[in-house]
C-alpha cells in the first residue's frame, strides 16, 4: 500500500491534538505541524517509507535558516539578516513552547533525542524547502503544505508551462504526481496539468509564486538571475540633521 502522507497522520495519535493545544494553543503554524508530522513518522518507524525517504534529504537544506552567522554577514546591508534572525529566535520560541512539554505528556509519542532543536530546525527546512502549496482536497479553495517525494525535486521557473498543483479525486484524471490518502471516503492524488504545449525532452519546472530575489535566496538559497534587471529595491532614507538643530533644541 502507499504511504499515508505524515500530516494526515497527525490527527490520528491518541491525545496530540489535546497535547498540542495546550503546550502552543490554537495558533500553531501548518508548516510547523507538517514539521512535527514529519519527525512522528521517522520516529514511528525508522524503516517506513518517510524515513527511508529523508535519507536522501541534505543534512542542511538550503534554508537561510541553517546559514552561519559568517555567512549571513556577508550580507550584512541587506534586510536579509534581520529577517532570518527573527524568523530563527521566532522558530525557537516554538520550540521551547512545544518540548519538552510533549515530551512529558507524551513521552512514547516525543522521545527527546528525536525532537531536539537542531531536528526540529532541520524538519522545518525540508518542509519550508520542499513542500508544496496545493489546492482541491475537501476544501477546494483552501490551500495546504503537502510533501510530496519525486514531486519536491521540481526546479523553479518563472516561465513554467504546469498549473498550480491540486488535490483531485484519483479517478477523475491522470495525474502525474504522486498519489497520497485523503479522507476514508475518497482518495485524492496531487496532479499537476499543463497550461502549454510541452515538446518531448524538455525539462518541466515548477513556479514556487511571486517572490522577490530577496526571498528565494531566504527560503530556497537562489537568486534567479533574469529576475534581477526586474527586481524591486526597498530603500528606507532619513534625512540627515541639520547642523545646530540637537543645539537649538537643547537651547529651548
Amino acid at each position: 500500500g502507499r504511504p499515508s502522507p505524515p500530516h494526515a497522520r497527525l490527527s490520528s495519535y491518541d491525545g496530540l491534538a489535546a497535547a498540542l493545544s495546550a503546550a502552543a494553543g490554537d495558533s500553531l503554524h501548518d508548516d510547523v505541524r507538517l514539521s512535527l508530522a514529519l519527525l512522528l513518522e521517522i520516529a514511528r518507524d525508522q524503516a517506513g517509507a518517510w524515513a527511508e525517504y529523508c535519507r536522501f534529504l541534505p543534512e542542511r537544506p538550503p534554508s537561510a535558516l541553517h546559514w552561519p552567522s559568517r555567512q549571513l554577514q556577508r550580507l550584512a546591508h541587506t534586510p536579509l539578516v534581520g529577517r532570518v534572525t527573527a524568523a530563527r529566535e521566532a522558530l525557537r520560541e516554538t520550540h521551547a513552547a512545544l518540548f519538552p512539554a510533549l515530551s512529558l505528556a507524551l513521552p512514547q509519542l516525543f522521545p527527546p533525542a528525536s525532537f531536539s532543536w537542531r531536528r526540529f530546525l532541520w524538519a522545518y527546512t525540508v518542509v519550508q524547502t520542499r513542500g508544496l502549496v496545493v489546492g482541491g482536497g475537501a476544501e477546494p479553495r483552501a490551500r495546504r503544505t503537502v510533501l510530496a517525494p519525486v514531486a519536491d525535486l521540481l526546479n523553479y521557473s518563472p516561465t513554467s508551462p504546469l498549473a498550480w498543483p491540486s488535490l483531485e479525486a484519483a479517478g477523475a484524471a491522470r495525474p502525474t504526481g504522486p498519489v497520497a490518502e485523503g479522507p476514508p471516503s475518497a482518495t485524492l492524488a496531487l496532479a499537476f496539468r499543463l497550461l502549454s504545449a510541452v515538446p518531448a525532452g524538455r525539462q518541466l519546472c515548477l513556479y514556487y509564486g511571486r517572490l522577490s530575489s530577496l526571498e528565494s535566496l531566504e527560503h530556497y538559497g537562489f537568486v534567479d538571475a533574469s529576475a534581477l534587471e526586474r527586481e524591486a529595491v526597498e530603500l528606507c532614507l532619513e534625512p540627515p540633521e541639520e547642523e545646530g538643530e540637537e543645539g537649538e533644541e537643547g537651547e529651548q
